[in-house]
């Protein structure tokens, strides 16, 4: 018995060695997550768990960035799209406004035809709007032989300083000067709207010789400002072929620049001429002199403006060999371009309703 004893005692030693002494706290805790069946982890699992839900939350918010670019993109892609088709379609309905203008100056019936004088025509094709502007270059100053007052005068009404617009008008017969020296003696004596002729084929015979063979060749006068140019840009012209101006056609803004005219005579006779448009005596103009000469329709500029409702818009601008006193195959299409200017209208015509519309 003695020996047992001194074995239980032996154990009880080796027991107090190995197994640590545990508070009454820290004993309490320990059985109470054992009777909870919970297991101590160890801090360094905690920080890789913590570590690991940081980059979840990283990834996840690239990969939703990532889906919000293709969103966009797509988007993007979808509206660009549809803009070019809008603009597709805007061009179309422009040109086909050109065609318009076109059937409506060659209309027989004269009560529906249209008129060159700059006035708006509000007209359909296909269930687009179009908005057709059609100008007389008959009722322009042509560069190459209107007198150099008429010039100076269409100068006057956009506010020229007296001393720039005595350069330009200098300019302007300087280089007349020097291209009609250059010119065959006999064309040179002659006036100036037989220097040159149409040709079946709307060609210039003394194209070369002309001092501004295309309206654009003013910008190259020392003195021309850019925002002067815009501005005197839809009341020049180097189609009339005549030193005068068409009174039935020609805008406000250049009836005033006629020398003695005042604005009361202009703005009489501007309602004048609306009123007696299907008149055949037209209106007086006192005090005109040799400035004006009433002529037939020949050469015509239209504008052709689509796509009012949405961002896309397309303006199309055309000059035509076209005229009610021609037979329908002399139609010529001279220039075809981009609208460069869209204040070729009067600002001050009335608004029309075209006869034409199509559905």
């Amino acid at each position: 018995m003695g020996e047992t004893l001194g074995l239980d005692e032996a154990r009880a030693e080796r027991s107090a060695r190995v197994v640590p002494l545990q508070s009454n706290g820290e004993s309490s805790r320990r059985r109470s997550c054992e009777a909870r069946g919970e297991l101590a982890r160890p801090p360094g699992r905690q920080s890789e768990r913590g570590f690991a839900l940081i980059l979840e939350i990283w990834v996840l918010a690239l990969l939703s960035v990532i889906a919000a670019v293709m969103a966009a993109d797509v988007h993007a892609g979808a509206v660009e799209a549809r803009n070019r088709l809008d603009l597709a379609q805007a061009r179309a309905t422009a040109d086909a406004g050109v065609a318009l203008a076109i059937e409506g100056l060659l209309n027989p019936d004269q009560t529906a035809r249209w008129q060159a004088d700059g006035r708006p025509y509000a007209v359909e094709y296909d269930g687009s709007p179009v908005e057709v502007h059609v100008t007389d270059e008959g009722g322009k100053i042509d560069l190459n032989g209107a007198p150099i007052e008429l010039i100076a005068g269409l100068l006057d009404e956009f506010g020229v300083a007296a001393g720039q617009r005595s350069a330009l008008t200098q300019a302007i017969l300087r280089r007349r000067s020097a291209f009609a020296a250059a010119a065959l003696a006999a064309a040179a004596k002659r006036a100036i709207e037989d220097r040159f002729r149409f040709r079946r084929d709307v060609t210039f015979t003394n194209a070369d010789k002309l001092a501004f063979a295309n309206v654009s060749e003013v910008r190259l006068i020392p003195g021309m400002t850019g925002e002067l140019y815009r501005q005197l840009l839809p009341y020049l012209t180097t189609y009339s072929q005549s030193p005068t101006i068409n009174p039935l056609t020609a805008p406000r803004a250049i009836l005033l620049a006629i020398p003695g005219i005042s604005p009361d005579d202009v703005d009489a006779f501007l309602a004048a001429r609306a009123q007696a448009a299907d008149q055949p005596t037209p209106p007086p103009l006192p005090g005109a002199g040799r400035y004006v000469r009433i002529a037939d329709l020949r050469i015509v500029t239209i504008n052709a403006q689509a796509g009012f409702a949405g961002p896309a818009r397309f303006e199309r601008q055309a000059v035509v060999l076209a005229s009610p006193n021609l037979p329908l195959d002399e139609v010529r299409v001279l220039e075809w371009r981009l609208a460069r200017d869209p204040a070729a209208a009067d600002p001050a015509a009335p608004v029309a309703v075209g006869p034409i519309a199509r559905n």
